[in-house]
C-alpha cells in the first residue's frame, strides 16, 4: 500500500496556517496567529484542537471524496486500518479515537481576517471544516458530510499543492508535519528558502519555554533538523538544512536528482518498459523522439507513476498551443493533468449513471415482462383446469367464490367466479393438492 498514492488537493492558505495544533498536549481551543495585515484564528468547543493524528484522518477522508461530492460513506474499521497502519489488529480503542477525530473536526471554526490569499488580493473567509456525522450502530457505516465552502475552496483554488496521504501519515513527530506543511507550501516556486529561526518557530506554532515566554535557538533547531531528517527519509520532498549560528538564519535546499546526498543507481530512460512506451506513444508523433521530452517523462514517471505522467500529457495535448516542451515540463512539475482527470472522471461517471440507468430500464422491462408471462401462464393453466372439471365441481367452486366476492362483483360471469375461486384458494392449499405446478 505504501508504493501506491493517495492524493489530497489543500489549499495554500491551511498550508501557510495550521488547522490544527503541534502542541503535545491535548486541551489546546484557541490558536491566534498575528500579521501585519491581519489575524488569523483557529477556536473550537470540543476538547482541543485538532492534532497531527486528526489531521491525517482529515486527508485519509479526504482523499476518499468523489469529484462532485462532498460526502463520504465509509467505516470506523477502514479508517483506523489505515491511520493505525502499524497495529496488527484494531479494536474498540481505535474506534473511539476515530470518533473523537470526527468530533473535533466538527467543532472548530476558523477565522481569516484580511490574510487568506485569492491571488491578487488578500480577503477575510471563515471556514467549518465537517458538518454532519452519523455512525450507524447496525450497519457499522460511518457517513461523513464536509461542509461545501470548505471542499470548493479546495477544489477550486489556483494555490494549491497535492499531499500524498500515506507519506503524511509516516511523519509521526507533530513538528515534522507542520514543517512538511511549510515547506510543502514554499517550494511550490523556489527551490532556497531563509528564514529566521525565531519566525521559524512562530510560523510552526511551537510552544515557547515556561521559564521565560521565549524561544531559545538551541532547543528550536535540534526539533528543525530531526524534522528535516525525517521528512527527507519518508517524503518524495529532499531538502537539506543549513544552519547559521551567529545570523540563526535557516536556510532550506531542495535538492535536484543530482543534488540527493543518497547514492542512488542511475535511473536512465527505460524506453523498453512497456507503460512508458505506452506514454510516449501518446505524444504528438514529432515529439515522441526528443531527448529532453522523453527525460522530464522519465524523472515524473519514477516519482509519480504511469496515472501522473498520462494526464499531464493528455493535457498538454489538449491545451497547448506553441512550445511543447516547456509546456509539458511546466505540466510535470505542476500537475495540471489533475484538473482535467477530474473532470474526465465526471464525464466517466456522467456515462456510466446514464448506462446504468438504461441497464435498470431494461431491468424493469424484462421484469415486468416476466410477470406478464408467469401471470399468462398460470391463467392457462386455470383455464385448462377448469375446463376438466365436472359441472358439479364447477359449481362447487362458483358458489364459494360468490360468497366470499364483493356485492359490486357478484354480476361477473361463472367463469369468473370459478377462476377466483381457484385463485383464492391457490393461497390456501397446496399446489399437489391441486395436480398443478403453480410455485
Amino acid at each position: 500500500m505504501d508504493n501506491d498514492k493517495l492524493i489530497v488537493r489543500d489549499d495554500i492558505n491551511f498550508l501557510e496556517y495550521p488547522n490544527w495544533t503541534v502542541a503535545e498536549r491535548d486541551g489546546v481551543k484557541e490558536l491566534i496567529i498575528k500579521k501585519e495585515n491581519g489575524i488569523y484564528k483557529i477556536s473550537t468547543t470540543a476538547d482541543s484542537l485538532p492534532n497531527r493524528f486528526d489531521k491525517a484522518v482529515l486527508y485519509f477522508l479526504l482523499s476518499g471524496l468523489e469529484s462532485d461530492s462532498s460526502e463520504i460513506t465509509t467505516t470506523r474499521y477502514k479508517l483506523a486500518k489505515s491511520i493505525f497502519y502499524k497495529t496488527d489488529k484494531v479494536g474498540k480503542i481505535h474506534y473511539n479515537r476515530i470518533m473523537l477525530s470526527l468530533k473535533r473536526w466538527t467543532s472548530i471554526f476558523i477565522e481569516f481576517n484580511g490574510i487568506f490569499y485569492e491571488g491578487n488580493n488578500y480577503t477575510q473567509r471563515y471556514f467549518h471544516i465537517i458538518d454532519d456525522v452519523v455512525l450507524n450502530e447496525k450497519t457499522r457505516e460511518l457517513y461523513i458530510k464536509f461542509n461545501q465552502q470548505y471542499i470548493r475552496q479546495l477544489r477550486e483554488s489556483n494555490f494549491c499543492k497535492l499531499i500524498d496521504f500515506y507519506e503524511y501519515r509516516k511523519l509521526t513527530k507533530p513538528v515534522t508535519a507542520r514543517l512538511f506543511e511549510i515547506l510543502t507550501k514554499t517550494f511550490k516556486d523556489r527551490d532556497i528558502w531563509q528564514i529566521h529561526i525565531i519566525k521559524l518557530a512562530e510560523k510552526l506554532t511551537l510552544e515557547k519555554r515556561q521559564d521565560c515566554n521565549t524561544y531559545y535557538p538551541s532547543d528550536v533547531v535540534i526539533k528543525i533538523e530531526t524534522a528535516t531528517k525525517e521528512i527527507y527519509k519518508e517524503t518524495d520532498l529532499k531538502v537539506k538544512l543549513e544552519y547559521d549560528n551567529n545570523t540563526h538564519i535557516c536556510t532550506f535546499i531542495k535538492l535536484q536528482d543530482s543534488q540527493e546526498e543518497k547514492h542512488e543507481e542511475s535511473h536512465s530512460i527505460n524506453i523498453e518498459e512497456d507503460n512508458f512506451k505506452a506514454l510516449i506513444a501518446i505524444l504528438p508523433t514529432e515529439h515522441q523522439d526528443k531527448k529532453t521530452i522523453l527525460e522530464a517523462m522519465s524523472n515524473a514517471f519514477r516519482k509519480h507513476g504511469f496515472d501522473y505522467v498520462k494526464r499531464n500529457i493528455q493535457y498538454s495535448n489538449k491545451h497547448c498551443r506553441n512550445n511543447y516542451r516547456a509546456y509539458l515540463n511546466k505540466a510535470l512539475k505542476e500537475d495540471w493533468g489533475l484538473a482535467f482527470k477530474e473532470d474526465e472522471d465526471v464525464k466517466q461517471k456522467q456515462r456510466e449513471e446514464v448506462l446504468k440507468e438504461i441497464e435498470e430500464q431494461v431491468r424493469r422491462r424484462t421484469e415486468v415482462e416476466q410477470a406478464r408471462q408467469k401471470e399468462q401462464e398460470i391463467m392457462d393453466r386455470i383455464v385448462k383446469y377448469i375446463d376438466d372439471l365436472s359441472s358439479e365441481e364447477r359449481e362447487a367452486l362458483r358458489h364459494e367464490a360468490t360468497i366470499r366476492a364483493e356485492p359490486q362483483t357478484r354480476k361477473m360471469s361463472d367463469q369468473f367466479y370459478v377462476q377466483l375461486a381457484i385463485l383464492q384458494k391457490m393461497q390456501e392449499i397446496s399446489a399437489e393438492r391441486l395436480k398443478l405446478n403453480l410455485y
